[in-house]
């Protein structure tokens, strides 16, 4: 656009953007530390979903399961419910 030129006739581009070669090992961790992480946040709604259905089998009222669990009653009817 800067250059008078049709946007029509330019077309589509594509921009590669390459990292720095001191920085890519960072990047590469920073991925893996992301993946573990989820990996994580995954087995912990797992074990607190789990917990709180054993909980609320052995008759423990959603407050007490909150409590806890350390979160509210509404958001074990959210885990119990999902």
């Amino acid at each position: 656009l800067m250059l008078g030129i049709d946007e029509a006739e330019v077309g589509e581009l594509d921009i590669d953007v390459e990292p720095p070669a001191r920085v890519v090992d960072l990047l590469e961790a920073l991925k893996r530390s992301e993946a573990q992480a989820e990996e994580a946040r995954e087995t912990l709604a797992e074990t607190r979903r789990r917990a709180a259905e054993e909980l609320r089998a052995e008759g423990l009222p959603l407050r007490d399961v909150g409590e806890l669990l350390g979160v509210t009653h509404q958001r074990v009817s959210q885990i119990l419910a999902s």
